[in-house]
């Protein structure tokens, strides 16, 4: 028959390896970029800063947007599609 202290020891190492596995994990991740394509850990897509609008006609409108260097000193003009 197995003793109460034998298990209780038991399960408290396998929590520890599963804690540490998971903490390298989390490290692995964070400090080497390692990033998933799917699930929910997906990261976001990067979303464009829309700084001014003008209209053109009825279908078209014009976005102002930063550029991609530095956003103080360079601008984009993109046409919406909506």
């Amino acid at each position: 028959m197995v003793d109460l202290n034998f298990l209780v020891l038991t399960a408290a190492a396998s929590l520890f390896v599963i804690a540490l596995g998971a903490l390298l994990v989390w490290a692995f991740r964070t400090f080497f970029g390692g990033q998933s394509t799917s699930g929910f850990m997906r990261p976001r897509a990067k979303r464009l800063g829309v700084v001014e609008t003008a209209t053109v006609d009825a279908k078209r409108r014009l976005l102002l947007v930063p550029g991609r260097g530095q956003a103080s000193r360079s601008w984009s003009a993109a046409r919406s599609i909506c």
